[in-house]
């Protein structure tokens, strides 16, 4: 035999070896749970839980291999924990064009200044006949709404209070100033002049700003029509796309036990008959 020959000998043993011990590897694996957070430990300590439950105590070789072929044990380790990051990586992208669609639809509806404020439960009745509605989990939905508002209130140069912690806002502020009712009243009488000013000046700014409320409250109409239409469109397509995400998902779950196996018994052809 030449020395080219002897190597190749030598790899292919070493690939049968590991060819086996990853088999017994996948079996235990199949089993337990792992994603992309699993630490090593951890799954060492999952493996020693399943080959406890499902393995006969003669059988068990997973100690043997953690001393003698460690190498075989952390290849396998890295093969699913790379699996299982490419997994979670395509989840939070999908996940991120669900919440962008969804916060266009929010700007669609709400961005005027007297949008400010409007509740949940109302905005809920105006959105959740849009798919980018339906695409979220409801916790999302309100967060995402919540933190819409907030950025809408401070664009606005307005801020964003309940009623109810304004009113206790105003009695805290009149319990501080000794309730005196009289000197109330003359700051009242004084101010009024003041309000009165202002809010003529306010009037006129947003008398200004009307038209092009309107304006845009029409474009933002009309494109809501063409959403809606989009969205029925999208119905089936979305559906179509949600059962064919399951099915690919539970098979690359189910790929841990199944991989490999076609391979191994092309390789067990080639290898030479003694």
């Amino acid at each position: 035999s030449t020395t080219r020959e002897i190597f190749e000998d030598v790899v292919d043993e070493l690939a049968q070896i590991y060819r086996a011990d990853r088999k017994y590897l996948r079996d235990l694996a199949a089993d337990m749970a792992f994603t992309h957070e699993t630490t090593f430990e951890e799954y060492l300590k999952g493996l020693e839980t399943v080959e406890a439950e499902k393995v006969d105590e003669e059988k068990r070789k997973l100690a043997g291999l953690v001393k003698s072929a460690e190498v075989h044990v952390r290849l396998y380790y890295e093969e699913l924990h790379t699996k299982e990051v490419a997994i979670y990586e395509d989840e939070q992208r999908s996940r991120k064009r669900r919440e962008e669609r969804y916060h266009h639809l929010l700007e669609d509806y709400y961005y005027r200044s007297d949008h400010i404020g409007i509740s949940w439960k109302d905005a809920e009745y105006d959105l959740r006949r849009h798919s980018a509605y339906a695409d979220l989990k409801d916790a999302d939905r309100q967060r995402l709404f919540h933190e819409y508002m907030e950025s809408l209130a401070r664009k606005m140069g307005k801020k964003l209070k309940p009623a109810a912690r304004d009113d206790g806002v105003a009695s805290e502020a009149s319990d501080t100033n000794g309730g005196s009712a009289g000197a109330a009243a003359e700051e009242g009488e004084e101010g009024e002049v003041g309000t009165a000013t202002k809010s003529g000046e306010k009037s006129t700014l947003e008398d200004g700003e009307e038209g092009e409320e309107d304006e845009r409250e029409e474009s933002s109409r009309r494109k809501r029509q063409d959403d809606d239409e989009r969205d029925e469109r999208d119905e089936d397509r979305k559906r179509r796309k949600e059962k064919k995400a399951k099915k690919e998902k539970k098979s690359r779950r189910r790929s841990r036990s199944e991989e490999g196996e076609e391979q191994d018994e092309i390789d067990d052809r080639k290898r030479p008959r003694m």
